[in-house]
Order: structure tokens, then sequence, then C-alpha cells
């Protein structure tokens, strides 16, 4: 049997500017009715995607923080200790780079959660939940190009990437992805369900969601408003209509309807 998972990005794709699924729930129903599963795979944190999982009322795992983490059955307890040693690790790295070559950048290592309020929008509650970070450490470079590239090599050297995610770029450590990370998922499922064929949609907006795009049976592409992607950096991608939320669920939708018609002519 043939079945499909749908793995999605958050902001600029399932979420538009203002934190809303609105217009994407028609793609939401469409596949919780369907029985396909929708796995959230974002650059935010467990605490941040379980609390959009359950108002979403998805009934899955959801990998967080670039692939960093994947995760079932969290419980968003304030008096949860969580473990923060390899972000720790990355904000020891940064500051000492920044320390030596006097790089200019600020991240959350510099932010309390008034400063991300206003950066981002967030409501208190959901500032506090993005800070609690376990794995990743968000930046905004505020210096010339060269001296990024020249940052970006010497943390290469010591097997830290930084990679661009909507609003934010982002410092981890090598060797994780979204991509790889929805990998894991898909063969938890095949595990699961071994008499059963698996294949994957994933769409994102963003360099950090190129990974996920670019190993799907179906990887789909939406278009930013502004500082667009070039689609030759994803040849195989479709790309959808409009950008964000609205393009997103069209997509799905399509996409869907793609599959039925499919079906029918077996």
């Amino acid at each position: 049997m043939k079945r499909w998972l749908v793995f999605t990005d958050l902001d600029g794709t399932l979420l538009d500017e203002s934190y809303s699924w609105d217009l994407a729930q028609p793609a939401i129903d469409l596949l919780r009715s369907a029985s396909i599963p929708i796995i959230l795979n974002s650059s935010k944190t467990v605490a941040e995607m379980e609390n959009l999982r359950i108002k979403m009322k998805l009934e899955t795992c959801c990998i967080a923080e670039n692939g960093s983490i994947i995760t079932e059955n969290y419980t968003n307890s304030e008096n949860q200790i969580i473990d923060t040693s390899v972000r720790d690790q990355l904000v020891e790295i940064a500051g000492k780079l920044r320390r030596e070559h006097n790089y200019k950048f600020e991240g959350y290592m510099d932010w309390c959660i008034d400063d991300l309020i206003q950066l981002t929008g967030l409501t208190g509650y959901e500032a506090e939940c993005s800070m609690k970070r376990q794995a990743t450490e968000p930046i905004i470079w505020n210096d010339t190009q060269d001296r990024l590239f020249d940052f970006m090599n010497q943390l290469r050297k010591l097997n830290v990437v930084l990679i661009k995610g909507g609003q934010f770029m982002h410092l981890m450590i090598a060797n994780q992805s979204k991509g790889k990370a929805m990998e894991k998922v898909v063969n938890k499922f095949k595990l699961s369900d071994p008499d059963s064929t698996w294949h994957t949609v994933a769409l994102g907006d963003s360099q950090n969601d190129f990974s996920m795009i670019e190993r799907a049976d179906v990887g789909i592409l939406i278009p930013k408003k502004k500082d667009n992607i070039s689609v030759k950096l994803l040849p195989n991608a479709r790309r959808a209509s409009f950008p964000s939320t609205k393009g997103g669920n069209e997509a799905v939708l399509n996409w869907f309807s793609e599959i039925n018609k499919e079906v029918l002519c077996e």
C-alpha cells in the first residue's frame, strides 16, 4: 500500500507573518481526513512546536531546531529540565570568535525576552518558549559579507555550521539537518508499518529547508515576498504560486488532487 507523509516548515510556509495558519487550514483538514500525517519540521524549539502541534490537533512527532531534535510525547512544563549542553557549546564558540575577531553579530545569547518580543512580534509566553533552546543558537549578522564568509570558515574548523532560516541565521553542529531528521522519521514509519511503501512531501521557503525539499519525493519551494530563492538551487522542486501560507495551502491541495487522479487511473 502506498502511503504519504507531509513534512512542513512553519514560518513563511505553514504560518504567515502573524503566526497564523488560518489560510492553511483547508490543507490541514484535507490531509487529516485522508489520514496523511503532518510532521512539523522547523527551527523552532520543542516547546514552541509542541504548543503549535496541540493547537493544530496534530498527532505526530515534531522535528525541532533544524533537525537537531525529534520529539514525541513532550510535556511543556515550566519545571521541566532541558539539556542545553549543545547550545551552551555553540554560545561559547560563537562568543570566543566574536571576542577574538570582533565580528559584529547578536543573538539569543545577548537578548532578554523583551528584546525577542520586539524583534519577532511573539507574545511573552511564545518568546519564553523560543528561549528554551537546546541545540541551536539563532543570530543576526551585522557585519560585512566578506567577514561572514570568514566567520563561517572559522566555525567549520570547529564542526559548526551557520545556516540561513526565515528570520535568523542559525548556529548548529555540523551533520544535522531537517532532511536527515526527516529520513529518520520516515524510517520509524517504515518500521511501524513495513507492509506500506512510504513517500514524502516536503514544503519550505528558506535555505534551512533545502535538505528536506531535496530528499523528498515531492519537494515544494514556497517563494518569499522578497529576497527570493533562485529555482536553479532546487531544480527538481516544485514552486508554489504564492508566498507564505497561501502558497503552501494551494500547493498541498494541488498535489493531493494529483495523487487522487493517479489512484483513479490505477
